[in-house]
């Protein structure tokens, strides 16, 4: 989140009067829900277009001057595969990050939420032997160091939830049921 604040002498009128940033509001805000369910639409297709196993992990668009719509959801937020399969999450939002935390969150807030840790294997990827099993993929995303891609084999059936540790509180969660 980024802002600008301008000081200016005092009596200086301001560039617009304040119904004028009302309407503009009202306007962008009115736009933003229709713009929101094309991305999630736009998700989802690319999810199922690539197959059984991948997942989107957030959707986005940057807006002309004013910032960004994203779509804090995976999609689909279900999937089911056998054991041994992978499953790739693929973060496609320009500008905003998530991460796929299985189990707890590591400690430490938002910083522990920043590096891979509990059962990743290398960056990029996890092997869950257990739901329940702690993994988190980092932060991952357009411009981050861990990229946009993150993904988990499962070695075990059961069903395995999972967040976005950045996002969950706006309802980014997901889960994979694994069948033998």
């Amino acid at each position: 989140m980024v802002g600008t604040i301008h000081v200016a002498p005092q009596g200086t009128p301001y560039p617009r009067r304040q119904a004028e940033y009302h309407a503009t509001a009202a306007a962008e805000r009115g736009s933003l829900p229709g713009q929101g369910l094309g991305l999630e639409v736009d998700g989802l297709i690319q999810a199922l277009l690539g197959g059984p196993s991948q997942v989107t992990a957030g959707t986005g668009r940057q807006l002309p001057g004013t910032g960004n719509v994203f779509v804090a959801r995976f999609e689909p937020d279900r999937r089911a595969v056998k054991v041994g399969q992978t499953v790739t999450w693929t973060d496609r939002d320009p500008a905003v990050p998530h991460t796929v935390t299985f189990g707890p969150e590591p400690p430490g807030g938002l910083l522990g939420l920043v590096a891979p840790s509990g059962a990743v294997d290398r960056t990029g990827h996890a092997t869950l032997n257990a739901p329940g099993q702690a993994a988190n993929s980092g932060v991952i995303g357009v411009g981050q160091p861990l990229g946009t891609t993150f993904s988990a084999t499962f070695t075990a059936p059961g069903t395995y939830s999972y967040i976005c540790g950045l996002h969950d509180t706006l309802g980014m969660k997901g889960t994979i049921s694994v069948v033998p």
